[in-house]
């Protein structure tokens, strides 16, 4: 049984990614060498997300591995036991916040918008370019 490679987020039809061929450098015959990870770049992006993360109550960006290649943004709730009182409006008005966010923080480090078209019986998924 086929895996879907990125997780969709609920409620939106598009997903942020950077594939292999962005997070590796190439050798010298123009194939990934996956032993030239370009962890620099990966480490801006951690140390963006987290100053990000930092200023929202409710809610997380990470990244998340593909499951066969490739990293994604992706968010989830954060809520604890404390947030039981907050409202539906709060949280839909962060939620916006966050989806802005991931946004910019797409923009800054290149990553490719991409939705899913259709997503097969086995459980394989096919993306494209979104724009």
């Amino acid at each position: 049984m086929a895996t879907a490679n990125f997780k969709m987020i609920k409620g939106l039809e598009y997903i942020y990614v950077l594939r292999d061929e962005d997070l590796y450098a190439e050798d010298e015959e123009g194939k990934i060498d996956y032993d030239l990870r370009e962890d620099n770049y990966l480490a801006e992006i951690k140390t963006s997300l987290k100053e990000l993360n930092l200023s929202l109550d409710y809610h997380m960006i990470e990244l998340l591995d593909g499951y066969y290649e490739g990293i994604q943004l992706y968010f989830k709730e954060s809520l604890t036991i404390d947030d039981f009182n907050i409202s539906d409006y709060d949280l839909l008005k962060e939620k916006r916040m966050v989806i802005y966010f991931m946004e910019l923080i797409a923009l800054r480090h290149n990553f490719k918008k991409i939705k899913l078209v259709s997503q097969a019986s086995n459980g394989e998924a096919f993306y494209e370019y979104a724009k």
